[in-house]
């Protein structure tokens, strides 16, 4: 089978890739173009915000114990019952609208940090990050190489589109 090429595959694009697993010298050397570099620890957390003071505040309060926060993300949107709206029969007449936030925060929180702050969590393990300029061929021979050396790929972004 033959695979036919169309422009589109000529043309370079700057591409982010989250990797999982231990990235060996042999990808460093065989895909010159993407700088790697090694992300630490993070952890991951997951709160309902009614409204932007709510999300403000809880932001704040994340920022006054001295913890470094590395990115914020609203999840979807979810229908969430008001405990306070409540008919005779005890279900729920009412509810009130929000979103959901994922902050990530610079390194492993303890239990004790976690259970004070009432946020559902997660801890995301160090990865390693490529960054650089490709075309579709190239990120498609980069990503079939970190297949084939067990690398788990958690994400591919494309960060820039061609003009």
């Amino acid at each position: 089978m033959v695979r036919q090429r169309n422009r589109e595959d000529d043309s370079q694009a700057t591409y982010e890739i989250g990797l999982l697993g231990s990235v060996p010298e042999s990808l460093r050397r065989g895909h010159p173009p993407m700088d790697l570099r090694t992300t630490p620890a993070q952890t991951m957390l997951v709160r309902h915000v009614g409204g932007p003071e709510e999300l403000d505040e809880l932001l704040e309060q994340l920022s006054s114990m001295g913890l470094v926060l590395t990115e914020i993300h609203t999840r979807a949107s979810r229908y969430r019952p008001d405990p306070a709206l409540a008919d005779a029969d005890g279900g729920r007449t009412e509810g009130v609208a929000g979103r959901e936030y994922e902050v990530r925060v610079l390194g492993q929180l303890g239990e004790r940090l976690l259970r004070h702050l009432g946020w559902a969590h997660c801890v995301l393990p160090e990865q390693h990050l490529a960054w650089g300029d490709a075309t579709a061929d190239e990120l498609n021979d980069f990503l079939a190489e970190c297949s084939r050396l067990g690398l788990v790929i958690e994400r591919v972004h494309r960060a820039v589109t061609p003009p």
